[in-house]
Order: structure tokens, then C-alpha cells, then sequence
């Protein structure tokens, strides 16, 4: 795993947009071991330096690969620090709706039906 901090954040940006909406895309990377090394950069002081982007897109990352395949949910769901994964999955989901929502439309909320991924920004 490199540690410059542009490429992490480059690659965690790819893995997350692959995933987005992709029950494929998600079983894959969660049967190649993206997962623990996506779970890692939540935390690792070591790897993050001053950094908190690559935190913040790996919990994207993860929350698009684990709300489009059961399987990689499962995995998720199967760790000992679980919960504390769950609400690094949530804050995520709400710093991107919020991103979303603010340069929507005043009462333009068409683009939630249907359950589309939400964009990195």
C-alpha cells in the first residue's frame, strides 16, 4: 500500500465509483479483500497523516460497496468493530447527502427516488 496521500485518495475515489449501484463491481472487490484494507484508512493514523479526505472517501467507499452487495454487508457486518464501522458508514452517507443537497434545486428531490448512488464530490 503506497502512502502518498493523492494516489490513496485517487484509488479510494475509483474503488468507490466502481461500486456505486453495482452488485458485480461490489461482489468483486469484496471477494478480492478491498474491504479490510478500505476499513484500515478509516483509521490508521499512520497511513492518514493529516488527511481526513481518505477517511472520509473510504467510508463512501465502503458504504456504496456494502448497500450494493449483501455479500460485501455481510463481511462488514461479520467484524468486531462493527459498530464503530457503522457510524463512519453513516456520517459518510450524510456529509455526501448534504454535499448533495446544497447545490441542489430548492424542492428538487426526483433524483432520491429509485435509490441512486450518491456522487463524490
Amino acid at each position: 500500500l503506497t502512502t502518498v496521500p493523492d494516489v490513496i485518495r485517487a484509488a479510494v475515489t475509483c474503488i468507490g465509483r466502481l461500486a456505486g449501484g453495482s452488485l458485480a463491481c461490489s461482489d468483486e472487490l469484496a471477494q478480492q479483500g478491498a474491504l479490510p484494507t478500505l476499513c484500515s484508512l478509516l483509521w490508521d493514523k499512520q497511513l492518514l497523516g493529516n488527511d481526513a479526505m481518505i477517511a472520509e472517501l473510504a467510508a463512501l467507499a465502503l458504504a456504496n460497496i456494502a448497500s450494493s452487495s449483501p455479500v460485501a454487508f455481510a463481511q462488514l457486518e461479520g467484524r468486531s468493530d462493527f459498530p464503530a464501522l457503522r457510524l463512519e458508514l453513516l456520517g459518510a452517507l450524510g456529509l455526501a447527502a448534504g454535499s448533495r443537497l446544497a447545490n441542489e434545486e430548492p424542492g428538487s428531490m426526483s433524483d432520491y427516488v429509485g435509490g441512486k448512488p450518491l456522487e463524490y464530490a
